[in-house]
C-alpha cells in the first residue's frame, strides 16, 4: 500500500488520455468497490487509460493483491491503493446517522481529501464503491470543467424530502447555507475540478469545516456547502438511483421527468439507501451487480447475504450468475434447494402477497401475487376456506414487480368468495405440485392493509367485518364489534407506547383521537374531493356544490394553501387546505375519497405515517375521477380500494375493463361530460348508499 507521508501526493501513471478515478474504502466494504472496479474495467475503452485508486487507511494485503490483479494483462489499466492516514490528523468526523439507526464510517470523509492527496491532476472522478458501471464511463472526462469546481447529479430523493413539509430536511439545508435546494447533488458521483478546489481552499480549511457541526448527511453536505457556487448539474444516468416511490410523491414536474428519463438508460447505477443488491431483491437493476460481482472471488459473500427467505432471489441468482447445478431433498420443515457449496433456502419459505382487498355485502375479492421459483415446474397457488378450496384465478405469466420491478419473477392472484358475516371465516393458502403435495406458505403479506405486518393486533374493518392476521398466514374475517374494534386499538397502542419513541407515541394520541371522535363525526358523512395541485377545475367545486344541497353529506374541496383560486373557492364551498391539521382530521373521518389526481399530499395527506395507522387509511372508499392524462393506467394498481373508475375515455375505459388488475367491468362506469346533473347523482348515490362502520 502507497502511503502519503512528508508531503508527498499521488502523481498520474499515464501521460495521455488518462481516465483518474477514485474510491474510498476501508477493508470491509473492499468487495463492494471491487465490483464497481471490475465492471469499470470490463467497459473499458481500449483507447483510454484508467488510472484507478483507492483511499483507505485498512486494506489487507489479500484485498489489495485481488485488487491489483484486476488489471492483470491489461496495459491501459492501473490500480493502486493509498494509505492518507497522514492526512486525517486533527480533524473530527461525525459518523452518527439521524436519518437511519446506522453510523457511517470515516472513509465516506476521504473523497474531501482528493484535492490534496492528487494535486497533479486536472480532474478526477470520484465514485462510491456501491455501484456499477453499466458502460464505459471516460466520456465524464470529456465534461468542460473550465468554469466549475465540480460536476454530479441531483439527490433527487433528498430534494423530494426538502419538499415533504413533515421531514425537516428543508429547515436543515437552509441552516447550512445551501442556496438552492434543487441543485443539491448526491456525492456517489463527483468530477472534481482539483486546480480549482486547491485555489479556493487548504487542507487546513478542510479540516476545520470537517470538525465545525454535526452534519447530518456527512461528506455530502461539505461538498455541497463547498461547490454550490461553481456547481454543474449533470445527467442522472452517471449515478442513477432507483428511489421512484419517495421521490414521484415530492419532487416538481420537471425533475420527476428529468429522473424518468434518466432511467431509460443509466450509465452508472448506485445501490444506495437500503436498495443494496445484495441483500434487497426488488430492482432489475441487481442483475447489473450480480453480473460483475459473478467475476469476483467476493460472489460467494454476496450471496451469502441475501437471506434465507428470500429462497426465490436466492435461486434465481444463483441459476442466472453462478450457472450452478441445483438439487432439492425433503427434510422435516420443508424441501430444500440445494446447489454445493450453497444452501439456497427452503421452499416453504415462499410468499403470498395480497395487494387488493374488497368486501362489498359478504363477498370477498382479494388480489395479489406470490413468489415463483421454477425448480419443482409450475407451482399453482390454492385457496381454502373454512377447509374447503375456493377457485384461484392466476396470471398467465410470470412478471416482474411494480414500478421498481422485482428481480424475482412472481404470479398475480385473485380470488373471489362468499363469507357468512355472522361467524368466523378462515382463509388459508398454499402451494400445490406434483402428485396433489402441498406447501404451506411460509408468510402471507398484507401490504396494503391491515393487519400491519409489524403489529400482531393490527385489523382491516369492513362492510361489518373485521379482517386479522393469525400465525402469520391466516386470514380470519369475523363479524364487525365495537368491543373488539376497541380492544384492537388498545394493544395497537400499548405497542406504539412501548417503544419510548415521540413519533410512534404521537400515533397512539391520534389513534386514541380517532376512536373519540368517531362516532360524532360518523353522522357528518364527510366526503373529500380533490383534483391535484393548482388543479381546481370548475366541475369539482359544482360537484361540491351538488353534494353540500342533497344533505346527508359534508363534503370539503381539498386545495393548495397558495394557490391564487383558493380565496374564491373558499367563497362557494367547505375548503380544506393540503396537509393542514384539519385535513389531516377530516381525512381520517372521511367515508369516500373523490380523487382526479394521484397526488400524495392532496389525497393521502397522512401518507408518510401511515403504517401505524393504516386501518384508518385502508378503510376509506375512493372514487376515481378520470379528467385528465393516463395516470388512471397506474391508478388500477396503486389503490387497493378503489370502489369505482369513472371515465370519458372510451379507449382508457376500454383498457381498464379488459386489464388484469382484479377489477372488473361493473367497477368502471364510462360517462359523457365531466359536469351534469346525472354525473353528480351517479357519485351522489355512491356516497350515500354506503352504511359502513
Amino acid at each position: 500500500m502507497l502511503k502519503i507521508e512528508n508531503g508527498a501526493v499521488v502523481s498520474p501513471v499515464f501521460e495521455d488520455n488518462c481516465i483518474p478515478i477514485c474510491f474510498s474504502a476501508n477493508n470491509s466494504y473492499f468487495p463492494q468497490t471491487a465490483v464497481m472496479i471490475c465492471s469499470i474495467i470490463d467497459n473499458a475503452s481500449d483507447d483510454k487509460n484508467y488510472d484507478v485508486i483507492i483511499l483507505s487507511t485498512d486494506i489487507d494485503e489479500e484485498n489489495e493483491k485481488i485488487a491489483i490483479g484486476f488489471s492483470k494483462g491489461r496495459k491501459n489499466v492501473s490500480i493502486r491503493i493509498v494509505d492518507i492516514s497522514s492526512m486525517l490528523e486533527n480533524v473530527s468526523f461525525f459518523t452518527d446517522s439521524v436519518y437511519t439507526p446506522t453510523t457511517y464510517s470515516k472513509e465516506a470523509y476521504f473523497r474531501l481529501f482528493i484535492p490534496f492527496a492528487m494535486p497533479d491532476y486536472e480532474k478526477v472522478i470520484y465514485f462510491d464503491g456501491d455501484m456499477v458501471a453499466v458502460s464505459d464511463v471516460s466520456p465524464l472526462m470529456d465534461i468542460d470543467m473550465s468554469e466549475y469546481v465540480a460536476a454530479a447529479t441531483r439527490d433527487y430523493c433528498g430534494i423530494a424530502a426538502c419538499y415533504d413539509n413533515t421531514s425537516g430536511r428543508l429547515e436543515y439545508r437552509q441552516k447550512i447555507g445551501i442556496k438552492d435546494m434543487d441543485r443539491y447533488f448526491i456525492s456517489s458521483m463527483v468530477l472534481v475540478n482539483i486546480r480549482k478546489l486547491n485555489e479556493l481552499y487548504t487542507l487546513d480549511d478542510l479540516k476545520k469545516i470537517i470538525s465545525s457541526r454535526n452534519w447530518r448527511q456527512h461528506d455530502q453536505d461539505i461538498f455541497n456547502v463547498l461547490c454550490q457556487d461553481q456547481l454543474l448539474i449533470v445527467d442522472a444516468k452517471w449515478s442513477f438511483f432507483e428511489e421512484y416511490d419517495y421521490s414521484m410523491r415530492f419532487l416538481p414536474e420537471y425533475l420527476k421527468e428529468e429522473l424518468i428519463e434518466s432511467s431509460k438508460c443509466p450509465i452508472v447505477v448506485h445501490y444506495a439507501g437500503s436498495n443494496k443488491a445484495w441483500q434487497d431483491e426488488r430492482s432489475e437493476l441487481t442483475d447489473y451487480f450480480w453480473k460483475y460481482a459473478a467475476k469476483t472471488p467476493y460472489f460467494g459473500e454476496f450471496f451469502n447475504k441475501i437471506g434465507v427467505d428470500s429462497v426465490s432471489y436466492r435461486y434465481h441468482t444463483f441459476k442466472k450468475f453462478a450457472e450452478g447445478e441445483i438439487d432439492y431433498c425433503n427434510a422435516p420443515v420443508g424441501f430444500m434447494l440445494l446447489s454445493a457449496p450453497y444452501f439456497l433456502g427452503y421452499v416453504n419459505n415462499l410468499r403470498v402477497a395480497i395487494e387488493r382487498v374488497q368486501i362489498k355485502s359478504g363477498k370477498v375479492s382479494i388480489g395479489g401475487y406470490y413468489e415463483y421459483v421454477d425448480a419443482f415446474g409450475e407451482l399453482e397457488l390454492v385457496a381454502r376456506l373454512d377447509k374447503k378450496d375456493v377457485e384461484v384465478e392466476c396470471g398467465a405469466e410470470p412478471r416482474k414487480y411494480g414500478l421498481s420491478s422485482k428481480v424475482k419473477p412472481i404470479r398475480e392472484f385473485s380470488v373471489v368468495f362468499k363469507i357468512e358475516k355472522w361467524r368466523e371465516n378462515i382463509l388459508e393458502f398454499a402451494f400445490s405440485y406434483g402428485d396433489g403435495k402441498r406447501i404451506i406458505p411460509y408468510y402471507v403479506s398484507v401490504e396494503q392493509f391491515a393487519p400491519i405486518n409489524e403489529y400482531g393486533y393490527s385489523f382491516y374493518s369492513c362492510d361489518d367485518v373485521i379482517m386479522t392476521k393469525r400465525d402469520g398466514r391466516l386470514i380470519v374475517f369475523e363479524p364487525y364489534s365495537k368491543k373488539k374494534i376497541l380492544f384492537l386499538n388498545k394493544k395497537i397502542c400499548e405497542h406504539l407506547n412501548s417503544h419510548r419513541n415521540k413519533y410512534f407515541r404521537k400515533m397512539a394520541v391520534v389513534r386514541n383521537l380517532y376512536y373519540a371522535t368517531k362516532r360524532r363525526m360518523k353522522e357528518k358523512n364527510v366526503c373529500l374531493v380533490s383534483c391535484g395541485r393548482d388543479r381546481v377545475d370548475e366541475s369539482s367545486i359544482a360537484l361540491v356544490e351538488y353534494l353540500s344541497k342533497l344533505g346527508g353529506v359534508t363534503p370539503y374541496l381539498v386545495v393548495a394553501r397558495d394557490s391564487e383560486l383558493s380565496g374564491l373557492v373558499k367563497k362557494r364551498v367547505n375548503v380544506l387546505y393540503a396537509q393542514s391539521r384539519k385535513h389531516k382530521f377530516m381525512f381520517l373521518h372521511a367515508k369516500t375519497l373523490i380523487v382526479s389526481d394521484y397526488y400524495m399530499p392532496f389525497v393521502l395527506p397522512l401518507y408518510s405515517r401511515s403504517n401505524e395507522i393504516r386501518d384508518m387509511i385502508a378503510n376509506k372508499r375512493i372514487i376515481y375521477w378520470h379528467k385528465h392524462g393516463n395516470d388512471v393506467l397506474t391508478m388500477d394498481r396503486a389503490w387497493h380500494n378503489v370502489d369505482r373508475f369513472l371515465v370519458s375515455d372510451r379507449e382508457v375505459y376500454r383498457e381498464l375493463c379488459e386489464r388484469d388488475n382484479g377489477y372488473c367491468a361493473d367497477d368502471v362506469t364510462l360517462y359523457e361530460s365531466e359536469s351534469g346533473a346525472e354525473l353528480y347523482s351517479l357519485i351522489a348515490d355512491s356516497i350515500t348508499g354506503r352504511n359502513d362502520k
